[in-house]
């Protein structure tokens, strides 16, 4: 049982438990500082305790003055250097327990010194890395709201008292917000590949788009995939109809194995005989498909499509975005017998105010690559114009030259054909 006992407190109802003697005389006796007396009690009573001994016994014990030479005792007495040998084992233990208890004294002195300042580093040392952590967040702190600072300047002036602001409707807001100040996607890259066939007096264009979109909101986002082609005859052109149709799409995870699934089951589009996909909206074609799926936060999938329309000789193709894109990247390939020799391609952009032609950063005979790096923000893109090259006209063969706009060629880029990126709503 425990060396404990309990002790009623004055009001008789309760009791608290309390050391006994016991284990406060283990206490004081594990104390350094009691044996060092302990030693010098002993160092201090030997001498004492051996006169003691001698005169109870008989032997008178004389001090001859200092000056006077020490004579040799003819024979010492058995009970004396007993007496002698016990004070003097007395008088050096003693010593030897003073001097002991004062080291252990010395090195638990030294030894709470290092451990303070053992605790001491390990603090300051976590205090600094607090002070790092702190200023780093301050840092990241300071960068946010300087972010949101901007947007709400940008907020304000759309919704303040200005003349601007003033004239946008709710709808536009609503579009302002959901494409430029907060869009939920965002393309990391878009490959725009045109394949011009002729076709008589006409061309086929052959129209390609890959496209990978991220998931750059908070939360997952609903997966939807729209596109459009002009579907009227264009003044000029031989053919009743243009002949505008979507032939097939693919869409997945944007990894290996997703796009070869995808690849494997491609979804074949036919106007003609599949209305699930297609409808007549005017005189334009509409290819709408829910998939029922939502792209998780950061994912990233690819919506590829396969589609053509009829166009003439010469005209302006033009290519607009509806969702941020980088790293725009667009390619013409001449089919049949045209070359760059006889047939002539400019392209301009149409975003940040950028309306001079542009140099291909691949051109031969029979295949131009165009690239655009930087973001393009919706309702941005390329403009595309071609026309044959004639011998007798220098200002259409000079490459680099605007082209003068054909009989009954369109005067701006919106009645231009164009098939919109697949985009999700």
């Amino acid at each position: 049982m425990p060396d404990e006992r309990a002790v009623p407190l004055p009001d008789g109802n309760s009791s608290e438990v309390v050391p006994s003697l016991g284990k406060k005389a283990l206490s004081l006796l594990a104390t350094p500082y009691l044996w060092m007396i302990v030693g010098l009690l002993c160092v201090a009573s030997s001498e004492p305790l051996r006169n003691w001994a001698l005169t109870r016994h008989g032997l008178a014990v004389e001090h001859p003055p200092a000056s006077a030479p020490r004579q040799p005792l003819p024979s010492e007495d058995t009970f004396e250097r007993n007496i002698g040998l016990g004070i003097y084992v007395l008088e050096h233990l003693g010593a030897v327990l003073f001097v002991a208890m004062l080291v252990r004294l010395a090195i638990e002195k030294q030894t709470q010194k290092e451990a303070v300042r053992g605790v001491k580093d390990a603090v300051n040392e976590e205090v600094r890395k607090a002070f790092v952590d702190v200023n780093a967040q301050i840092g990241k702190f300071i960068k946010t709201v300087d972010a949101v600072n901007e947007k709400l300047e940008t907020i304000q002036a759309l919704t303040g008292g200005s003349l601007y602001a003033g004239k946008l409707t709710p709808a536009d807001k609503d579009e302002i917000k959901a494409l430029f100040l907060n869009p939920a996607f965002f393309r990391p890259s878009y490959h725009l590949t045109l394949h011009l066939t002729p076709k008589g007096q006409e061309l086929t264009v052959r129209i390609t788009a890959d496209a990978r979109l991220q998931n750059i909101s908070n939360k997952p986002q609903p997966f939807k995939i729209e596109a459009f082609l002009d579907d009227f005859p264009q003044p000029g052109t031989i053919s009743v109809a243009t002949a505008s149709k979507f032939h097939s799409f693919e869409f997945g995870p944007d990894n290996p194995i997703g796009r070869d699934v995808a690849r494997r089951q491609p979804f074949e589009v036919s106007y003609g005989e599949n209305h699930t996909f297609v409808e007549a909206v005017g005189n334009r074609l509409r290819f709408k498909y829910d998939p029922q799926i939502s792209i998780p936060v950061e994912e990233v999938y690819f919506v590829k499509m396969d589609a053509e329309q009829q166009m003439r000789t010469s005209d302006l193709f033009v290519w607009n975005m509806q969702v941020p894109t980088e790293k725009f990247h667009f390619k013409v390939c001449l089919e049949g017998d045209l070359t760059t020799d006889n047939f002539t391609l400019i392209a301009r952009p149409m975003h940040h105010g950028q309306h001079d032609n542009f140099a291909p950063v691949k051109e031969e005979k029979k295949e131009l690559i165009w690239q655009i790096d930087n973001v393009v923000l919706p309702y941005q893109g390329i403009q595309l114009w071609w026309s044959p090259k004639t011998p007798s006209d220098p200002a259409i063969a000079a490459p680099g030259d605007p082209i003068p706009a054909a009989a009954g060629a369109p005067s701006k880029s919106g009645d231009a054909p164009s098939l919109s990126p697949a985009v999700p709503r």
